[in-house]
Order: C-alpha cells, then sequence, then structure tokens
C-alpha cells in the first residue's frame, strides 16, 4: 500500500511538472496612462495603483491560482474548479462531475499537445461549458442582423475626380481614411460614389458597409458586376448566405460560371449537397477557377463522401479501452492521458483491493475515483466526436470562404 502511495505521489508530481503553462504577455499601460502617471505626486502613486481598475485578464489569472497552485498552472480557462461550478449549474450535477474528469485528464502538456491552434492570445484554451453540450447547440447558427446604414450627406461636388485619389489611399493600405472620407464629403449621388465607398470599405475590411454600398450599384453601371460579386462574398464572410444568393440569382451577365463557383460555394456553407452537385456542374477547369473548383470538389467529397467517426462506437472503444475512442476520434494527445489516469487508478484500486479487501477504505476511494474518471472518459470521448466535427467543420468554412473569394481578384483586378 505504500508504495501505491507513492507512486500516487509521484503521478500527481509529474502532472503538476508537465501542465506549466506558455508565458503570458504581459499587457502595457497605453501611452496616456504613462503620461498621466508621470505627473502625480510621488505620494500619491501607492493610493492611485490601489485604486486603478485591474484588467479582466488578471481577474481570471487570480481566480485561477488556487488551481494552480494545487495541480499547477492550468492551461484551459476556466480553470477545473470554476468549470465544474458553472457545469453543475447550466448541465446538472452527475454530468458535471464526468465532465471536469474527463477535463483534469486533459489540463497537462501532453492532453493539450495537438490544442496548440486554439489558444489565445492569453496563451490559454478558452473552453467552456458549452463544449460538453450536444453537437446541434455548438453548431446553431446565431441570428444575422439586417442591414441597414443610414444615408450620408449629399451635395453637388462630383466624385469623378476623386477616383485616383481615393485609388492612392487604398493602395497605400489608408482604405479606412478613404471610406470616412467618402461618407462626410457631401459627393453628389452616383453609381460610381456607391462603388467607391463600398470598395474602399471591403479594403478596410468594413464587409457590412462594403456589402451595402456595393449592393446598391445599379445593373446599367460600369461598376455593376464587380460590386454585385463583391457584394455576395462579403455577405457570405458575414453569414448572410440568402442575401448572397439573391444578388448571385438575380446575375444575367457573360460570367454565369463565376456565379455558379460562388452559389456552389455558398451551397456547401449552408450544408445543401445536393444544391452544390447542381451549380457544380457548370464547372468547366477554365483559368481563373480551375484551382477553386478542385479545391470545392475536394471539400465536398472529405464531407460528404468521407465516413466521419461515430460517437457511439467511439464511446464504446473507449469503454473497452479507456482512451481508444479518442483515438479514432483524431485527439490522441487526450487519448494518452484518458489511458494513463484511468490505467493507474485501476491498478492502484487493483492492489488495494488485493492487500487490504474490498471493504477497505483505500480500495473505496481509489474504485471511486477509478470509475468517476473511466465514465468520465467514455463521455468526454462522445463529445470529442461533436467538438472534432465542429472544429473540422470551422476549419471547411474558413477554405471554402477563402476559395471563392480568391478567383473574384483575379478575375477584376
Amino acid at each position: 500500500m505504500r508504495r501505491a502511495v507513492l507512486l500516487l505521489l509521484g503521478v500527481l508530481f509529474v502532472t503538476a511538472s508537465a501542465a506549466k503553462e506558455s508565458p503570458v504577455s504581459k499587457e502595457l499601460p497605453a501611452p496616456q496612462e504613462l503620461a498621466v502617471s508621470k505627473e502625480r505626486p510621488a505620494a500619491q502613486e501607492t493610493s492611485a495603483a490601489e485604486d486603478r481598475s485591474v484588467p479582466e485578464n488578471a481577474r481570471n489569472r487570480e481566480r485561477e491560482g488556487v488551481h494552480g497552485g494545487i495541480m499547477g498552472n492550468n492551461p484551459y480557462s476556466p480553470a477545473c474548479p470554476q468549470f465544474f461550478v458553472e457545469a453543475t449549474r447550466e448541465i446538472g450535477f452527475v454530468p458535471a462531475v464526468f465532465a471536469t474528469a474527463d477535463r483534469m485528464t486533459r489540463c497537462t502538456k501532453i492532453g493539450t499537445a495537438a490544442s496548440y491552434h486554439l489558444r489565445g492570445e492569453d496563451g490559454l484554451i478558452h473552453e467552456g461549458v458549452e463544449a460538453y453540450r450536444s453537437s446541434k447547440k455548438n453548431n446553431s447558427c446565431t441570428a444575422v442582423p439586417v442591414l441597414c446604414f443610414e444615408p450620408a450627406p449629399t451635395g453637388d461636388k462630383p466624385v469623378g475626380g476623386e477616383i485616383e485619389f481615393i485609388d492612392y489611399l487604398i493602395g497605400n493600405s489608408l482604405a479606412g481614411d478613404a471610406a470616412i472620407y467618402l461618407e462626410l464629403t457631401p459627393f453628389a449621388p452616383s453609381d460610381t460614389l456607391q462603388y467607391l465607398r463600398g470598395w474602399s470599405n471591403y479594403s478596410a475590411h468594413n464587409l457590412d458597409a462594403a456589402a451595402w454600398y456595393l449592393s446598391q450599384v445599379d445593373s446599367l453601371s460600369a461598376w455593376h458586376e464587380k460590386s454585385l460579386f463583391f457584394a455576395a462574398i462579403s455577405d457570405a464572410h458575414q453569414g448572410r448566405y440568402d442575401r448572397a444568393l439573391s444578388l448571385l440569382d438575380g446575375y444575367s451577365g457573360t460570367r454565369s460560371e463565376l456565379a455558379a463557383f460562388e452559389r456552389a460555394g455558398i451551397a456547401l456553407l449552408q450544408n445543401r449537397p445536393s444544391a452544390y452537385k447542381l451549380e457544380s456542374a457548370s464547372f468547366t477547369g477554365a483559368y481563373p477557377l480551375a484551382q477553386s473548383e478542385k479545391q470545392l470538389d475536394a471539400i465536398y467529397s472529405e464531407r460528404y463522401e468521407t465516413r466521419s467517426a461515430s460517437p457511439f462506437w467511439c464511446s464504446a472503444a473507449s469503454a473497452v479501452v479507456p482512451g481508444l475512442g479518442k483515438v479514432f476520434a483524431g485527439r490522441f494527445d487526450e487519448a494518452i492521458t484518458s489511458f494513463v489516469t484511468v490505467g493507474t487508478l485501476a491498478a492502484f484500486t487493483a492492489e488495494c483491493w488485493i492487500k487490504c479487501g474490498a471493504t477497505d477504505w483505500k480500495t473505496i476511494l481509489f474504485g471511486t475515483l477509478g470509475s468517476i474518471f473511466y465514465i468520465g472518459n467514455i463521455y468526454g470521448t462522445y463529445v470529442s466526436v461533436g467538438i472534432t466535427e465542429f472544429e473540422k467543420g470551422q476549419k471547411r468554412d474558413a477554405a471554402i470562404l477563402y476559395n471563392i473569394h480568391i478567383p473574384l481578384r483575379s478575375v477584376f483586378d
């Protein structure tokens, strides 16, 4: 029994040592704060520093200090104790116990080795209770607001003479300044003005304003085709797929394959495989769409023609061998920590049972802990499949948006 306790302490020590967090960059005060602090009398600096509001990052770090003192710095935010409190409130006590057990097995450098891309600017992985809700809730779409902008001031000044100046600003990374100049100057209304306002906002990554102004360009204008396609892609980036489709469906110009290509990409974003097959029938593989068309076909094949992991069978695999289902889900780092944690607790339970009997308190203690982490391993595996598919979906959507955007630059620039 003495060896079992020493082994448990050794495992906890290794876990605490391995759970060291990557360094977090300290927040620097704004220049204005530095200037003010220099002007304060020395006698007031201490009290002013005490009254200064604490950044939200510092509050989070302070809340996580208790857990960090016990098991080392936590790579997750919120920390496991706070996570358990939130999980109990939102999904119930029993699921919270198993969810926290699964989370604790991942709370090491090994368990988060493949999650480097999920870390925020503070070096932490921000994963709350929402990760352990059903996949339907994780994949639910938020409501997209309807575009509505106040009319800009109008006047008699023609905007035609400002085109070169606006192009100069955009070409020199001053698109935001160009957008403000066009918004505040009382130019005479025209399609050219709407296009320039939309294009400057698009170049400044103000996609809501870009979509609005570009969609106002008349179909008889020389700027119409470019405005229509870039208005549609701006709407797609903002999640307004129906509005983007309505713009593309109303297009009757010569670039029909480009319009079909954009509609095909939006169909993938909307999870409409039949609509994608219908639109992709117009693909010819001609430049400049050839490479992007191949990419969309590959995304379609990976999403709809490749068999994905089943949450049920992955959970069953983890019931047979702890962590095995997470291997099938593509989470090898979490599989290792699940196997080691559950296996170690099972070994302690077996040794206590053999040496002290089934009714000894040590056997009951390790048996209870082992059961909790074993069930948490199964529950976590089921959730991991949904999380993995959700992350894959996010990466696919980003790839789709990238590929339907790239040809527009080649066509209209």
